[in-house]
């Protein structure tokens, strides 16, 4: 099934339960990517753009998706690569436990092993980039169904800024 629902950061912010039912159906995995590959030139956009985040690659906030069970990030978009210092290539190739620093891995698992949680509205983090540099970051999260795997789409804010 092939829709082309938009989900603006706004709407991504919102508790599921405020969310309009045409956003919902992202959360319930609804939309799928057209088995698109990871690799391929465009594939990102491609999948994203089935998830109703046809501004995924635009946006000005450092975005991604990652899967849920691996942590491993599955797409990031332009912002991220810019603000992170990573590139897609290397970023696609880590987990979201690559750019925490050590003292915060533990309690990252923690959050994430916590069942049912997988949303979250405005949490604050350390993240690490590429140079070293430590960031606190406020981000924001929902579950969302990922080229068949479940996934986590995140938008970041650096907190610094």
């Amino acid at each position: 099934m092939h829709t082309s629902l938009l989900l603006s950061e706004r709407e991504m912010a919102m508790p599921l339960s405020e969310r309009t039912p045409k956003s919902a159906n992202v959360q319930a995995g609804m939309i799928h990517s057209g088995g698109s590959s990871l690799g391929a030139p465009g594939a990102t956009t491609a999948m994203t753009d089935n998830l109703g985040l046809s501004d995924f690659d635009c946006s000005a906030s450092p975005m991604w998706i990652f899967d849920i069970r691996t942590l491993v990030f599955l797409a990031v978009n332009e912002a991220a690569v810019r603000h992170y210092g990573y590139s897609r290539e290397r970023f696609l190739s880590m987990t979201i436990l690559d750019i925490r620093p050590a003292e915060d891995i533990v309690p990252l698992l923690r959050e994430e092993l916590r069942e049912g949680k997988h949303s979250s509205n405005k949490e604050l983090w350390r993240h690490r980039k590429k140079d070293g540099s430590v960031i606190e970051v406020e981000i924001t999260s929902h579950e969302a169904m990922f080229n068949g795997l479940p996934a986590e789409v995140v938008i970041v804010q650096d907190v610094a800024k």
